[in-house]
């Protein structure tokens, strides 16, 4: 696989021309210095020294962020002054910035500090002022301290629902409990809730709110949990009523986890005994034809195909296809793509496979038509069309207009300018905020001309974004951009790993973001979840310091050094190490087959939705960023996808 080399890519310095293009040597001096001295203000406020804030402040009355100094000090006296003139500060303040996320942000701070001095009638009172935001757990904390809150409020009738609740929201639930006025059907809520997340601690807590007969069944439930074979046997929980339904449910999913051909003879069971309504048996039905699909348990084609329509949806129906595409079983195929609605069949997976599909039944010249057809797009199965077909790939590159006076324009608003200051002093949150409203006002063509202006910037993942919203997808230089090109080069060469891929993966995992975190906790442009960053960095011999991840340079470092790592594991097999850095290292080896299979149809049926959609995307992404080098590919996908190997025994 080629290696980016300075003819391919432009250096940084031109991105440095480019913006000086529209800045004198002065106005860019000037500039850096206001930007060291913003930086500095912040630092002495958050310090308390305002005899430093307020001469540093003093001097940037002409910057574009002088306003936020004004912010963070009415923010100051918010946090920290009386609250008669915390209110009087919060509201003219957002009168200042009404309409701006600032304006918003006074506002939550103000009511923040009621919540944490418990002033419990100022934060329902201040729910009135504008801007405010809803905190809805803290309402529901103030109207208790107030006495104002019914356990019938459908506010906490919706919360015995949830398997989760935060502090505030606790807080309040545990106060209702407390109180005994919790109505047993809102209990049994909250118990099916805590038992469908597995939260057994919580439920044997919850047991005392309830009579002694009650108790004995939550105590079975809960032991069942753990042996749900056990308790499926257990003829107490086999009438017709609303708990023994929730159980049978339950205890059906937990056993199919182990033992899905064991779950499915207690459901026959109980189907032919007629032991439950049939809304439960085709629900509990549905359950176990996905995870029987999602065992590659051939049987599920079956299940799949003999679920009734109201239970139907479309992950059933592509489950169904999924699994002929790994078991090659054409005729099956066909016949369960045809059973998708008709927007469904439109999707380029289903067409593609059904092509596959018609060729190995003989039916070349339609299937070949259609990939034809596929061919002519950018994506994973265009580019797979193209390879059956051998075909170029069609890259529809286009370049997104752009008009010197629209950029005129664009640079000349004061929301623009506080945008890019922002960017540039780190404030990032603060920049995206800003490029949201911004977006919201803009025409088509003014969209276009920021994606490319952000992109000069280097805010690689709004111009992206940004381009996506123009019509204009078809710019590969915007939507594939070389974002930190000097340290991918770096380490891709001292790896070894192709760039093309370190850059397809970490489009796919951040956009380029060097300081987003996701839900699960994973950290910056490669997305290193802590623990797995902790054993590479021991590995890589680097010193995992504290916010290294969110360090750009290091981030990619230990990306990179990882998919090698990864690679070497799997015999170097990228599409295996690609779907291991996604999904975790022991997870891959349990999804192959003990027979070779091509890379395509192993692909299509990797049981987790997440992994099948970022293999696809980096598998496509690297081609493209192949393309980008020089303008041709020089490794087909079908090279990328080589046949998977034989399970080990």
């Amino acid at each position: 696989m080629k290696e980016i080399t300075r003819s391919r890519l432009a250096p940084l310095g031109a991105v440095l021309f480019v913006l000086c293009l529209w800045m004198t040597p002065l106005d860019a001096a000037t500039r850096e210095t206001q930007r060291s001295q913003f930086k500095e203000a912040m630092t002495a406020i958050a310090k308390g020294d305002l005899q430093r804030f307020y001469l540093l402040e003093s001097g940037l009355r002409n910057y574009a962020l002088h306003d936020h100094l004004r912010f963070v000090l009415a923010q100051r006296l918010v946090e920290q002054g009386s609250l008669a003139a915390a209110k009087n500060k919060a509201i003219s303040t957002e009168r200042e910035f009404h309409g701006g996320f600032l304006a918003w942000r006074i506002m939550r701070d103000y009511r923040q500090r009621l919540r944490e001095d418990q002033q419990w009638r100022a934060l329902l009172d201040s729910a009135s002022l504008p801007s405010a935001p809803t905190m809805l757990c803290e309402t529901l904390r103030a109207k208790d301290h107030l006495g104002l809150l019914e356990p019938d409020d459908p506010i906490v009738l919706e919360l015995w629902q949830k398997k989760s609740w935060s502090e505030d929201c606790a807080w309040v639930m545990e106060r209702q409990l407390a109180s005994g006025r919790v109505a047993a059907k809102y209990l049994w809520q909250r118990v099916y809730a805590l038992m469908d997340a597995g939260k057994l601690k919580q439920v044997t807590a919850l047991k005392k709110q309830f009579n002694r007969r009650d108790q004995s069944l939550i105590q079975a439930w809960i032991e069942g949990h753990s042996k749900p074979d056990s308790a499926l046997a257990n003829p107490r929980w086999q009438s017709n009523n609303e708990l023994n339904r929730a159980v049978f449910a339950h205890l059906i999913s937990r056993l199919s986890r182990d033992d899905v051909q064991e779950a499915r003879v207690f459901w026959g069971k109980a189907h032919r005994a007629e032991r439950y309504d049939q809304a439960t048996l085709n629900d509990t039905a549905r359950q176990l034809s996905l995870r029987a699909a999602s065992n590659y348990d051939p049987e599920a084609l079956k299940w799949l195909k003999w679920l009734p329509n109201d239970v139907q949806d479309t992950s059933t129906r592509e489950a169904r296809i999924r699994l002929a595409v790994r078991l090659g079983r054409w005729s099956e195929v066909i016949e369960a793509i045809e059973a998708l609605t008709e927007s469904e069949r439109k999707k380029s997976d289903w067409r593609y496979w059904k092509a596959v599909a018609q060729i190995e039944l003989g039916g070349t010249e339609n299937g070949q038509a259609e990939l034809l057809a596929l061919s002519e797009t950018r994506s994973y199965y265009g580019f797979l069309a193209a390879d059956r077909l051998a075909k170029p790939y069609a890259m529809q590159n286009a370049a997104t207009p752009s008009d010197p006076s629209l950029r005129a324009e664009l640079q000349a608003r004061a929301d623009i300018q506080r945008m890019r200051e922002y960017l540039f002093v780190g404030l990032h949150g603060e920049a995206q905020a800003e490029w949201k409203a911004i977006m919201a006002k803009l025409d088509v063509p003014r969209r276009a001309e920021l994606s490319l202006l952000v992109l000069d910037w280097g805010w690689f993942d709004r111009a992206i974004v940004s381009n996506g919203r123009t019509g204009y997808s078809d710019d590969l230089r915007v939507r594939f951009p070389f974002a930190f090109q000097q340290a991918v080069r770096k380490e891709s060469e001292q790896y070894k790993v192709p760039i093309d891929w370190v850059y397809a993966v970490a489009r796919r995992e951040s956009l380029f973001q060097s300081n987003v975190r996701s839900g699960a906790g994973a950290i910056g442009l490669m997305q290193m979840m802590p623990a797995t960053a902790r054993d590479v960095a021991k590995r890589a011999g680097k010193k995992l310091y504290i916010g290294a991840l969110e360090n750009p340079q290091f981030n990619i470092a230990l990306g990179t050094y990882y998919l090698n790592y990864l690679r070497d594991r799997f015999d170097g097999h990228y599409v295996m190490a690609t779907a291991a850095y996604n999904a975790g290292l022991s997870r891959v080896p349990r999804w192959l087959e003990d027979r070779p299979m091509d890379a395509d149809r192993w692909i299509e049926s990797i049981p987790f939705r997440e992994t099948r959609e970022y293999v696809k995307a980096v598998m496509a992404y690297a081609t493209v960023y192949d393309w980008r080098l020089d303008g041709h590919v020089d490794v087909r996908l079908s090279q990328r996808m080589a046949k998977m190997p034989a399970a080990k025994s």
